[in-house]
């Protein structure tokens, strides 16, 4: 069983987790239908605390890596009153199927819809903040997308990578 991060920096986490999950792009991306009444459950299945151990998971799927936690004081005087924020970053992976003999053209293909499908999910994370309960993001920027290294394709197979970075509080 896997250790679930605890404490007002790790609820922040477990409600990244949830509004990643809550995505409807982010579940049609991992093949659920946004329809189904558990598909946020479904989909909480393709994401991941720190790391994935090689063959532990099939992409598509987003690693959460913790980042860093502060708390602000917000009143004044002898008040102890702090608003807790944090960080993470958002691994996302997906695998790209292309013809063996045509790989290198069909990269541009497939980094354009994989940066579709992660410019939709971001949307709706960024729709759905601070909404029925879900967490207040206070900034979320997505990197450049990378592929797997070509020499390694037959051990990891074709995927791309992108990383996206989330604040939250403060």
């Amino acid at each position: 069983m896997a250790v679930e991060p605890t404490g007002v920096y790790g609820t922040g986490l477990k409600l990244i987790r949830d509004l990643i999950a809550a995505s409807d792009s982010f579940q049609a991306w991992c093949g659920i239908d946004p329809e189904d009444a558990d598909a946020a459950t479904q989909a909480a299945a393709f994401i991941f605390w720190e790391t994935v151990a090689q063959g532990d998971a099939t992409r598509p799927f987003v690693v959460i890596e913790i980042g860093e936690s502060s708390w602000e004081k917000t009143g004044g005087g002898g008040s102890n009153v702090y608003m807790p924020g944090g960080s993470a970053t958002l691994q996302f992976e997906a695998d790209f199927a292309t013809d063996d003999e045509d790989v290198e053209l069909g990269i541009p293909d497939a980094t354009v819809t994989f940066v579709n499908s992660l410019d939709a999910i971001i949307a709706d994370m960024m729709n759905g903040a601070a909404v029925n309960g879900a967490i207040d993001l206070s900034g979320l920027s997505r990197g450049k997308p990378m592929r797997s290294d070509p020499q390694e394709g037959s051990h990891d197979g074709n995927f791309l990578a992108c990383t996206a970075s989330v604040s939250w509080g403060r």
